[in-house]
């Protein structure tokens, strides 16, 4: 009887991670692997400085991820205490200050699992 008891539960210990795994992902939104994003945007190849860059996901959850530029025109995501990202298709908005205006851009950017690197110059 302890003989059979040891090996349902060894097997189910096999069995379990690989079923329980995806399910948790989903159900708590968490990616197996984290996501980062950095990148430059330069404005007519001058950094841009102060830009909001803005990262809405086009999946049901529809997230939003907002960095800015240092004086370099650098940003990265996550930021230090934000959730993290999750792989797939993100409307990417740009938005660019300028002589009391702000222009935007939009575009459409695919993040794979690890590191993505997005470097825009704007014309």
């Amino acid at each position: 009887m302890m003989r059979f008891r040891l090996r349902t539960l060894l097997i189910f210990l096999a069995i379990a991670p690989p079923i329980v795994a995806p399910v948790a992902i989903a159900v708590l939104g968490l990616s197996p692997e984290p996501i980062t994003i950095s990148g430059r945007v330069a404005d007519r190849g001058m950094p841009a400085a102060l830009t909001a860059v803005e990262f809405v996901a086009e999946s049901d959850s529809r997230q939003r991820y907002v960095a800015h530029t240092d004086e370099q025109g650098r940003f990265a995501l996550p930021g230090p205490g934000e959730r993290p990202l999750q792989a797939g298709r993100y409307r990417v908005i740009i938005s660019v200050p300028g002589c009391g205006m702000l222009r935007r851009t939009e575009l459409v950017a695919e993040l794979h699992p690890e590191s993505n690197q997005l470097n825009l110059d704007l014309q």
